[in-house]
Order: C-alpha cells, then sequence, then structure tokens
C-alpha cells in the first residue's frame, strides 16, 4: 500500500520498486507453501480437526486476498512516474488508514487461527472515511479537460480492493468459527 499511496501526489515516499519486488516474491513463496500444505491436508487420511468446507473458505479467502493484493500492486506498477498531478496526499491517508486496519484485522485472524484463540468480528464499513475520500477526490478527480485522471481512478479502484477485502470477512469468521460466534 505504500506503494501505492507514494504515487498519490506528496504523500509518504514510495516504496522502492526492490523492496516491492521483494515482497511480491515472498508472497508468491508463501503462497506456494499454504497450496503445498493443503495439498497434504487434503491427501491426509483421517478424520480432519476443521471441516473440509471451512478449511476451503480459509484457503480460498486468502488466495482472493492475495489476487486483490496484486491487483492493486499492478493498477500502480502500471503509472509510469509518480504522480505529477494535484496533490492527494489526503485520499493516500485515508488509504493507508483502510488497509492498516482491514491489515491488522488480518494480521489478528492469523494469530487466532494458530492458537485457537477467537476470532474478531468483521469490521463494519466506515462511511465516514468513505465520504472523506469521495471529498478529497471530488476536487481533483477531473483535469482542466473535464477528463478523469488516472491517478484519481487508481485510488477508486485501490479503495475498492480495499474495501473487496473488508467484505471477505465474514465468510472468514465463519469458516473460523464452525460453532457460531464466540
Amino acid at each position: 500500500m505504500q506503494y501505492a499511496v507514494g504515487h498519490c501526489g506528496t504523500a509518504p515516499a514510495p516504496t522502492s520498486a526492490e523492496a516491492a519486488l521483494r515482497e511480491g516474491v515472498e508472497a508468491a513463496a508463501a503462497a506456494r507453501r499454504l497450496d503445498d500444505a493443503f495439498r497434504s491436508y487434503l491427501a491426509e487420511r483421517g478424520a480432519k480437526p476443521v471441516p473440509l468446507a471451512d478449511m476451503t473458505t480459509l484457503v480460498t479467502g486468502i488466495v482472493g486476498l492475495r489476487l486483490a493484493a496484486d491487483a492493486v500492486l499492478g493498477l500502480w506498477r502500471r503509472a509510469c512516474e509518480p504522480d505529477s498531478e494535484p496533490n492527494r496526499a489526503e485520499a493516500g491517508l485515508v488509504l493507508l488508514s483502510a488497509a492498516g486496519q482491514i491489515s491488522g484485522w488480518y494480521q489478528d485472524l492469523a494469530a487466532g487461527l494458530g492458537h485457537n484463540a477467537s476470532v474478531r468480528d468483521p469490521l463494519p464499513r466506515n462511511p465516514a472515511a468513505e465520504a472523506q475520500l469521495v471529498e478529497s477526490l471530488r476536487r481533483d478527480l477531473s483535469d482542466e479537460h473535464g477528463q478523469a485522471t488516472d491517478t484519481a481512478v487508481r485510488i477508486i479502484w485501490t479503495a475498492d480492493h480495499l474495501d473487496a477485502a473488508r467484505r471477505l470477512q465474514p465468510s472468514l469468521v465463519a469458516a473460523a468459527r464452525p460453532d457460531g460466534p464466540s
């Protein structure tokens, strides 16, 4: 997310391309490890401690989250240069805040699953942050010809991918809590 926000005007400096690439390689390696572990889980004989449907939901949820992250990164990598359009630092801060909350929730989910602890409730929509993002973009959404700017469109798509990650949470909570809410 830092990489994307670094391309939103005068927000914090972008993460270097090398660091973004390294993180992508690490994410791909983690995805391969997850795939191997899931295949082993499927191949094991005997009773499964977690119902197959719930385990599949959790694994495919992780895959969906990774696809959303790859999509966001791809949006911003295609931007040739850091943004030379008007300042969108406020929009970048809104995105970083949302990304931090969503990332924190997924970290808590992983910790809860790893230690058989309770799983947090899904994050609710944040209409105030959505309105703040819309207002920050409304000021700069169009160029001098009335056309939507490329960066504004990428910001909107990034916000949508973050919201998709948030909307995925209820199904993951249901799978992680097979006996109902804790």
